[in-house]
């Protein structure tokens, strides 16, 4: 994919990206729009209990938006780590306490 040049313009077109970027042809992206990954103004998200999209108490789902990873992800870790031994439902209900219910 190269880049083209705009009809008549002189403007240099670039490739786009998956998230929406620009792709001006030497490997440069526009990084303002790249994907947030859970940061928000150069800080992480918070860690808030969604009221969407939560399957139990929403503790997976805030750990993924804040670490801005799948919250399938998340959970399929969380399910695997239960066949080690350790403290996984307690630190699971611990985080349910301490986690706010996003407003």
């Amino acid at each position: 994919m190269s880049p083209e040049v705009g009809a008549g313009s002189g403007v240099l077109l670039g490739t786009a990206t998956p998230w929406g970027g620009t792709s001006h042809g030497r490997g440069v992206v526009d990084a303002r729009a790249r994907p947030s990954l859970g940061w928000h103004a150069g800080r992480m998200a918070t860690l808030t209990r969604p009221r969407r999209g939560k399957m139990i108490a929403g503790v997976c789902a805030a750990l993924a938006n804040r670490f801005g990873l799948s919250p399938f992800l998340v959970r399929v870790i969380f399910v695997a780590s239960l066949l080690l031994p350790g403290p996984q439902v307690l630190l699971y209900v611990v985080l349910w306490v301490l986690f706010p219910k996003e407003s």
